[in-house]
């Protein structure tokens, strides 16, 4: 699944109140999420 159906998939989840398959949706989702941002350039700061 790519971001916006992971995302989708945990609403629906939630709407549907199977709150196991919410979470799991939310893990993928967040380590998506995680993965891109650790993934971009920083700039020093120093």
């Amino acid at each position: 699944m790519n971001f916006f159906e992971e995302h989708a998939a945990i609403v629906s989840a939630c709407a549907k109140r199977d709150f196991e398959a919410a979470a799991q949706h939310l893990r993928r989702h967040l380590t998506q999420t995680t993965a891109r941002l650790l993934s971009k350039p920083t700039k020093d700061r120093s």
